[in-house]
């Protein structure tokens, strides 16, 4: 179970500093890791806000689907749930192929080295 505790984001990148601080790290690295922090979080609150937006309008357009087709409850559940279960796959088989041949491009480019 997930606990959400809010904090603002100038007072948890102090505590964060603070802390570093604390344990020896220089003034300097310690103001840098904490925006780090902070741009890192925002970072995955807009990823975790851009796919609950792109379920949503998923959901949204598979409800007017099943009702411009007048399907029932467990009709319209089994058409979201397909579509659902499909584009995940899609994506998870894109987002593979799409690091392979991210992996295959650097790969090209790295000169390999004569011994």
């Amino acid at each position: 179970m997930q606990t959400i505790i809010k904090v603002s984001s100038s007072n948890l990148k102090n505590q964060f500093e603070r802390q570093a601080y604390a344990y020896g790290v220089s003034p300097a690295v310690s103001t840098l890791l904490g925006e780090y922090i902070i741009q890192l979080i925002k970072s995955n609150s807009m990823e975790t806000q851009n796919k609950v937006n792109w379920h949503k309008q998923l959901t949204t357009q598979v409800n007017s689907l099943a009702e411009q087709f007048e399907l029932d409850e467990v009709q319209s559940s089994t058409l979201r749930d397909f579509a659902t279960t499909l584009s995940k796959d899609q994506y998870s088989k894109g987002s593979k192929r799409g690091a392979a041949w991210a992996f295959e491009q650097a790969k090209q480019k790295v000169a390999p080295v004569a011994a």
